[in-house]
């Protein structure tokens, strides 16, 4: 068995975000919430285009990526999936 590094992140398929601490314990977080804040952050810096919710990016990012992984369970072949992701992300605003 090989060891987990301490600073993995493990997203589960509601959004959450798991992160192993020292001593055994595990911190977790909403992935949503965690994304939502890192995409405001760049909007305030500038990466992302002014009127755009952070929040709603956020959930149809993770709603795309959780869907993808549903599709990847039940067979859908990998270049499908990553035209579907293809697909999510030329909707994706441009600074």
């Amino acid at each position: 068995m090989t060891s987990r590094p301490e600073a993995e992140l493990t997203t589960t398929p509601v959004g959450l975000v798991t992160r192993p601490v020292p001593g055994g314990r595990v911190v977790v977080r909403d992935g949503v919430a965690l994304l939502a804040e890192r995409l405001q952050r760049a909007a305030d810096e500038g990466d992302l285009p002014a009127g755009h919710d952070p929040g709603l990016l956020a959930r149809s990012l993770v709603t795309v990526a959780n869907g993808i992984a549903v599709q990847a369970a039940g067979g859908t072949p990998r270049d499908e999936l990553r035209r579907v992701a293809e697909l999510a992300l030329l909707q994706w605003p441009s600074p």
